[in-house]
């Protein structure tokens, strides 16, 4: 049987500055993977990342001496439907990131909320309300001035992280509805042992057949591991044991109507980190999109 969360009194202050933090964490880490395209390739993170941290999220069920109950939930079915649905999120965004401005990135997988209300709508039969559609009508809006699909710069790439966002939907889904009882911990070791299995998968495909694409940091075979990589690798570690960690005890101990607002705190680390690290200045219809897109999510967050 799954282990369960216990629930926390709300302390609202303390939550809102833990999804800070958490926003803050998600993007560097999104930041720093991009600053290592060219020394790292996704099928390598993953390998690398899931060998590290793995044992240290068994670690982390030691002290409640769940190691073994959180092992075995890990392979439940809703908790790999959800791995395999963050996963293919994952690897949307990744292809792009190279390409692609962080914050685009980020807004682009901000429209999960908008697949969110479409898919509860009709498949779920759940309500969405005058709000929601307002919502979903807005961010569809915000999507179109992002793309901006009959533009001379229209790019397909920029379709990528939205098709991330349906996936991240898929999987808020999966967890609104399958595994609100699961420990935070044992969806985050699902979502690791997911991306592991696939980083060796990735692996081995691209030894055997080599391919030759636009995409590098999908196709290339793994480089030399420097001490700049292993440094970069650590911090990944780092930050997703830290990820793990944080988001979900804000969600323990504030209202998720609230918190989920301060979640697209993560779209301005994002215009921030890209404008300070790589010079990816939003042009005018960009920040225009972002700005619909966030509406669009906090009108459907509040419906």
């Amino acid at each position: 049987m799954s282990h369960s969360i216990t629930p926390t009194k709300d302390r609202i202050g303390f939550a809102i500055l833990l999804m800070l933090c958490a926003t803050f964490l998600i993007a560097l880490q999104e930041a720093l993977i991009k600053f290592s395209t060219a020394e790292l390739t996704v099928w390598q993170i993953f390998t690398i990342r899931g060998f590290f941290t793995i044992p240290l999220f068994l670690a982390m069920a030691w002290p409640a001496r769940q190691v073994s109950a959180t092992w075995r939930d890990a392979f439940h079915k809703w908790p790999m439907a959800r791995a395999a649905c963050m996963t293919v999120m994952l690897v949307s965004v990744y292809a792009g990131i190279p390409f692609t401005p962080l914050a685009t990135i980020v807004a682009g997988v901000y429209t999960a909320p908008i697949f969110v209300a479409l898919i509860s709508a009709y498949f779920m039969n759940e309500p969405v309300g005058w709000r929601g559609w307002l919502g979903v009508v807005l961010g569809f809006l915000g999507v179109l001035f992002i793309v901006q699909p009959d533009s001379d710069s229209f790019s397909y790439i920029t379709i990528l992280p939205i098709i991330g966002g349906v996936f991240y939907a898929l999987q808020a889904i999966i967890t609104r509805t399958k595994c609100r009882n699961i420990s935070p911990l044992t969806l985050s070791l699902s979502l690791t042992l997911f991306t592991l299995a696939l980083g060796l998968i990735g692996t081995i495909i691209i030894v055997v057949i080599n391919p030759i694409t636009e995409f590098p940091f999908l196709t290339n075979q793994w480089f030399a591991m420097s001490p700049r990589t292993w440094i970069i690798i650590t911090a990944l570690v780092v930050l997703m044991a830290a990820i793990g960690i944080v988001m979900p005890m804000a969600y323990q101990n504030g209202p998720a109507t609230i918190i989920a607002t301060f979640d697209y705190c993560f779209l301005v680390w994002a215009i921030i980190l890209g404008i300070a690290l790589f010079g990816d200045y939003p042009n005018t219809a960009s920040i225009l999109g972002m700005v619909l897109i966030v509406a669009a999510g906090v009108l459907i967050s509040r419906k």
